[in-house]
């Protein structure tokens, strides 16, 4: 019994003394502290102060270190990931900078002793001194804390060390609410269910725009809206940094909020950004989501975003300037029909006259007269276009715009006294102008509807449309009084060229119409007005022969009358088997031009959008021999309008078609850079980042380039992608444009968060 107490006694006795005791690690912390601050202090730096808080920190992760046998900064546990989350689980919220040195001793023997322990804090001294991240921590100016604690491996008889540098913030005054408006930080990793969209969330913090002291939200997708703020507990709030808060010459003033860096907003919720959004197109989000007290208005500031998931922070989001551009069309030369045998008249219809003819309902004179003006030349002819409009009985309808037209036909003759011109009539219900006026409004479901019962629904007194204007247009009668001479003047090219085709269309003689087109097309000037007159527009509608040619016209004038335009584009776009494939080319030339005006506009009514260039509705002019050129004018009009209505799946594959389209060609360094900036458009900074990183590493990125990379760079870091070189491209950009990369920091003054490249721009920018 006495043999197996003594055993007993030793075996507690060697257990005891294979530990390291807390007066050890006290004393072990006193001289690693002390040489560190002596290094410090031969450089100009403040000591770093002990804080239990960072040493709670740096003793967590040396515990995780020794149990898990391997050094390193992270940890499994979400709020243990980092140096930054532990100091503040361990409620360390006033620490804006956090940094962290760690390493394991080599074997040691027990127990411990002075001088062991002196010769341990040597070792660790040196092993961080000859390290250059490690040294870099040691010696920055910013860390105005430190503290250090230790874990014992007694299998591996190594000591793990971790020591914590931290810099306090402070609080700004003027906070809006005492407590960040009841918002606490995610503990968890809330960020996960954001899906893969990181470049989706980046761009939110480019969608605020101060409009007076509202800060107004654009957002250009309800589908990422939904997919970003699934809940009614999901929002945002504005959290409004000033230029004052990073001054050069005295240290960042970020507040130490976990929740907002300066004055924070109150935050707005999913059901209120709903309520409050105006946009036009049901895929838009223009809505205001706070208001600036006009006390802070007269400060520079720039609007930084918090994103609020189930009612917690969970992201933080900085603006950023990230160049970008969408390509324009290709310069397109339209397939023109030249006849070259045919020429050109010296006399025929001079001059065009309409006189207009309003009338009421059931009445069959007009309600004003016009005024028929004096003209010296002799009338070829007259067209009379009387119409009624299309309520009621057919019947009595066949007798009103007939009657009408013989009213006006009184009026023509009386007023034209001895003349007696050849006169036609067309009298009809107007069932043309109706249509067109419902596709106009929007109205689709009922332009299919059988006659009779739209006249019921316009009998119904129905107020989904505008009915007593829209028939009211549709009794708009016209009188065309055409005028026959001689062009005297030859020089008066634009003369010419509308009398012959003015002519050759009353006469149908479409090869002359057609030379006349040709020849107007490559005129110096020319005034397009004419072809949108009632008897020219209602004929270049009517008869494909024309239409090459007019729609090769009409890309160089369809400005002047949009909606006559697209009238004529929509006439033709399921007549296929009635046009030339010229005809097809010409029409969808045209469609990406009107397109692209109509697209301009960034919140416009999606079904408006839907009804006038939809890419479905030109899907039947494509032939598979189209030069590439067009078909990537169509693919450039695709991919604005799918993005207009978020339709991902065609967004994706215009941009596919796209970027295909340049990849197959050899791209000088400024094609490169345009495709950069199509990437940047549509928010792939992975790409811009990956393809402009190949040409900086390879020298040939020119200035452009570099500002372009450092920009998106500076805004998108995907994966770390590109960091190990940023320091070199703003190094380089500097270089290059002082001057420019001056008034990219100062503009973008949240850049200044980091310190190195503060103290860059202070010196370089702000000594002089």
């Amino acid at each position: 019994m006495k043999t197996i107490l003594t055993f007993l006694f030793l075996f507690i006795g060697l257990s005891i003394s294979a530990q390291i005791s807390e007066l050890d690690y006290i004393e072990l912390r006193r001289e690693l502290s002390q040489k560190i601050n002596q290094l410090r202090n031969s450089k100009g730096l403040k000591p770093l102060e002990s804080n239990i808080i960072l040493r709670k920190a740096a003793k967590n992760q040396s515990v995780y270190m020794a149990e898990n046998k391997k050094l390193g900064h992270s940890q499994l546990k979400f709020e243990l990931g980092s140096p930054k989350k532990r100091v503040k689980y361990f409620k360390g919220f006033e620490f804006v900078l956090v940094g962290e040195n760690v390493l394991h001793t080599s074997r040691i023997r027990l127990p411990l002793n002075k001088k062991k322990l002196e010769s341990i804090a040597d070792e660790m001294f040196l092993s961080w001194k000859n390290s250059s991240g490690h040294y870099a921590n040691m010696v920055k100016p910013e860390y105005e804390f430190g503290d250090i604690d230790f874990q014992y491996d007694s299998g591996k008889q190594v000591i793990y060390a971790t020591h914590v540098f931290g810099k306090r913030g402070i609080q700004i005054k003027g906070q809006l609410s005492n407590n960040a408006f009841g918002l606490i930080e995610d503990e968890d990793d809330c960020y996960s269910e954001y899906g893969s969209i990181d470049n989706i969330l980046a761009n939110m913090g480019n969608d605020i725009s101060i409009e007076g002291n509202k800060v107004m939200f654009y957002y250009h997708s309800f589908y990422y809206f939904n997919q970003i703020f699934s809940s009614n507990n999901d929002g945002i709030a504005i959290d409004l940094v000033f230029r004052d808060q990073l001054s050069c010459g005295s240290p960042n003033q970020i507040d130490y909020s976990p929740i907002y860096d300066g004055i924070l907003l109150k935050p707005v919720y999913k059901d209120e950004i709903l309520r409050n959004n105006i946009a036009k197109s049901k895929y838009r989000i223009i809505a205001q989501i706070g208001t600036i007290p006009d006390s802070l208005m007269s400060r520079a500031f720039s609007c930084s975003i918090v994103l609020i998931k189930n009612g917690k922070k969970c992201k933080y989001l900085i603006p950023g300037d990230v160049p970008s551009k969408r390509y324009q069309l290709r310069p397109i030369k339209p397939r023109l029909k030249n006849l070259k045998n045919i020429r050109l008249e010296k006399s025929g219809i001079i001059e065009t006259h309409e006189l207009i003819y309003d009338f009421e309902t059931n009445i069959t004179t007009p309600i004003e007269y016009p005024t028929i003006k004096e003209n010296s030349n002799s009338i070829h002819s007259i067209e009379i276009l009387s119409f009624s409009s299309v309520e009621g009985d057919a019947r009595k309808n066949e007798v009103l715009h007939n009657q009408r037209a013989q009213a006006i036909k009184r009026h023509l003759l009386q007023e034209l006294k001895n003349q007696n011109p050849k006169i036609t009539i067309d009298a009809k219900e107007n069932w043309d102008k109706m249509y067109f006026q419902l596709r106009y409004f929007l109205a689709d479901d009922l332009a299919v509807l059988p006659k009779e019962t739209l006249k019921n629904i316009i009998a119904s007194k129905d107020d989904r449309l505008p009915w007593d204007s829209l028939l009211f247009n549709q009794r708009k009668s016209i009188a065309i009084i055409h005028y026959e001479g001689t062009a005297i003047d030859a020089s008066d090219k634009d003369k010419i060229l509308k009398m012959n085709f003015k002519t050759a269309v009353l006469n149908k003689n479409f090869n002359l119409a057609n030379k006349a087109l040709f020849e107007m097309y490559y005129a110096e000037t020319f005034s397009s007005e004419f072809l949108y007159e009632e008897a020219i527009f209602k004929t270049i509608i009517q008869y494909p022969e024309l239409t090459q040619n007019v729609a090769a016209l009409l890309s160089k004038s369809y400005k002047n009358n949009l909606s006559k335009t697209i009238e004529f584009l929509f006439n033709w776009l399921n007549k296929e088997k009635e046009i030339s494939k010229e005809s097809k080319y010409n029409l969808l030339h045209l469609y990406t031009l009107l397109s692209s005006d109509l697209l301009n506009s960034w919140d416009i009514s999606a079904k408006r959008l839907s009804n006038v260039i939809h890419p479905t509705i030109v899907e039947n002019l494509i032939e598979d021999d189209f030069d590439s050129e067009l078909m990537l004018n169509l693919n450039l009009t695709f991919i604005r309008y799918f993005g207009q209505i978020n339709d991902r799946p065609n967004t994706t594959k215009a941009f596919d078609f796209i970027v295909d389209y340049f990849s197959a060609r050899t791209l000088n360094i400024e094609d490169e850079i345009d495709l950069a900036l199509f990437y940047n458009d549509w928010s792939r900074y992975d790409l811009t980042n990956k393809n402009l990183l190949i040409r900086f590493n390879e020298g040939e990125l020119n200035e452009r380039g570099v500002f372009i990379l450092l920009k998106t760079l500076n805004f998108y870091k995907k994966d770390n992608e590109g960091i190990s070189w940023y320091e070199d491209i703003y190094l380089k950009a500097l270089e290059l444009n002082p001057q420019r990369w001056c008034t990219w920091v100062r503009e973008e003054f949240q850049i200044l968060r980091d310190e190195e490249i503060k103290n860059l721009y202070c010196d370089k920018c702000e000594k002089n």
